[in-house]
């Protein structure tokens, strides 16, 4: 992907790209263009919507909120019913405050009750709001982390191992189509949210190369929460048989567990999207939390009414600005922490506080492509070893020898003769060993029939002394 300067909105197609060695037809990527602010940078992705990328916290926290309200992305102007919302609560007050000066004298109205009541909701509002909203930015910092971020480090770390273990020109095919089914993923994964259809097509992947024709219609067919699925399975299936042809073809075991590995946590960063995009939050705990943060908004409302009439009547200016700036701070504090809850749900959408996932795919992007040419062309690995036939441009067996025959059979070989020398060697001293002891064995039995003989004698001149005394 390519980033563009400010331009008017709408995506700018970035130049045809391929992969040197590969025969694959050359990749569209889709583009993206940077637009900074005076606070912010924005970014364009495909739909041509303007999507907070980074701010800056520094002037923000310099100028302050006041100086940047209308900018993009604040409450203000993310969502138009906040100022509805203000100007409801004023008119509201306004037809209380009328109403109540017109029933009642003012000046000897007790508004104790009222002023309690809202001291009480606007000490418990609060704990309860904070909680909320904590258990929100936990979910959409859980699907940056947990969910997207596994699925970019696996798309790298796939790219990369395979750049690293296999560098030749005669893998550079395999590696262009498993950056392809990598960006596809993601790219079919951001699609798949943001529709409400158990199925999707895949034109646009296909159109753009990132898939064949024939892949795209077997795609078509699969449900759309498991097309990135899909692909991940496609791509450790590809990792596999690489493994399986290098070694059949003479190479070293290779580790197939780390392939296996990142593929999983990539399936599992895509179920892990699903999951939280599919189990919200209690219903009736968001309907207690919405409907207390009414309650005190009412609440707030009728005692400013009420204090600002009192104020009035007793000539009060001061009471009268206090109470007029309360009825715009509370509701609007309360009510706009509620709207950020709402908007940050479901980040993979197209509103401007959405994850700009084009734009971290576009870094992904760079990383694997410069991993790739990493992997090809390593001076060090080049220089410490010519010999090895990671480094060379291909390894496929000269003419005349059969599969399985080369450098690491070679090695292989020797060392499997070196075994059985050491083997023989322990054998034969097994066998000098067995022949000492069968010597030692053969002597003592003459020992034995020495001793049994004397024996045999004992007893014999025994008894003929007996006989003789007798």
């Amino acid at each position: 992907m390519t980033k563009k300067a400010a331009q008017p909105n709408g995506s700018v197609e970035a130049p045809p790209w391929s992969i040197s060695g590969s025969t694959l037809p050359p990749l569209h990527e889709p583009s993206f263009r940077l637009e900074e602010g005076w606070i912010a940078t924005w970014a364009y992705g495909m739909s041509g919507k303007a999507k907070l990328l980074r701010y800056d916290l520094t002037k923000l926290i310099r100028y302050g909120a006041y100086a940047s309200a209308t900018s993009r992305g604040t409450i203000f102007t993310m969502d138009a019913n906040m100022i509805k919302e203000v100007t409801m609560w004023y008119i509201v007050g306004g037809i209380i405050t009328v109403a109540v000066s017109f029933l009642q004298d003012m000046e000897e109205m007790d508004i104790k009750g009222i002023d309690e009541l809202s001291k009480y909701l606007n000490q418990c509002v609060p704990f309860v709001l904070a909680l909320y909203i904590s258990l929100a930015i936990q979910r959409w910092w859980a699907l940056r982390t947990e969910a997207l971020a596994p699925l970019f480090n696996a798309t790298s770390n796939v790219l990369m191992q395979l750049s690293a273990l296999f560098p030749a020109q005669e893998f550079a095919e395999v590696k262009d189509k498993t950056m392809r089914y990598c960006m596809a993923s993601i790219m079919l994964m951001i699609k798949a949210c943001r529709t409400a259809d158990s199925h999707i097509k895949c034109d646009d992947m296909v159109q753009r190369n990132y898939l064949t024709p024939g892949e795209g219609m077997l795609l078509d067919g699969t449900p759309a929460k498991q097309i990135p699925m899909v692909l991940w399975c496609w791509i450790l299936r590809m990792c596999t048989e690489l493994i399986k042809d290098f070694v059949n073809r003479g190479g070293d075991w290779l580790p197939y567990e780390e392939f296996q590995r990142e593929c999983c946590e990539a399936r599992n960063g895509v179920q892990a999207i699903h999951t939280y995009l599919t189990t919200q939050l209690p219903f009736a705990y968001v309907h207690l939390i919405t409907f207390i943060v009414n309650t005190n908004n009412i609440v707030v409302c009728v005692k400013c009414a009420l204090k600002f009439s009192k104020a009035f009547a007793q000539g009060n200016a001061i009471g009268m600005v206090s109470e007029g700036v309360f009825l715009f701070i509370v509701p609007l504090l309360y009510q706009g922490l509620l709207v950020v809850t709402y908007i940050i749900h479901d980040p993979f959408g197209e509103d401007m506080l959405d994850f700009p996932v084009l734009a971290y795919q576009d870094y992904v992007a760079s990383t694997c492509k410069s991993m790739m040419d990493a992997g090809s062309n390593c001076p060090a690995a080049s220089h410490l070893f010519p010999e090895s036939p990671l480094t060379s441009v291909n390894i496929t067996q000269p003419s005349g020898i059969p599969n399985g025959v080369g450098p690491s059979a070679d090695r292989r070989i020797t060392n499997i003769e070196t075994g059985m020398d050491e083997l023989a060697v322990q054998v034969s001293r097994l066998q000098t060993q067995h022949a000492d002891l069968l010597r030692e064995l053969r002597r003592m039995t003459e020992s034995m029939r020495d001793v049994s003989d004397a024996v045999l004698l004992h007893r014999q001149g025994d008894a003929s002394f007996r006989a003789v005394r007798r």
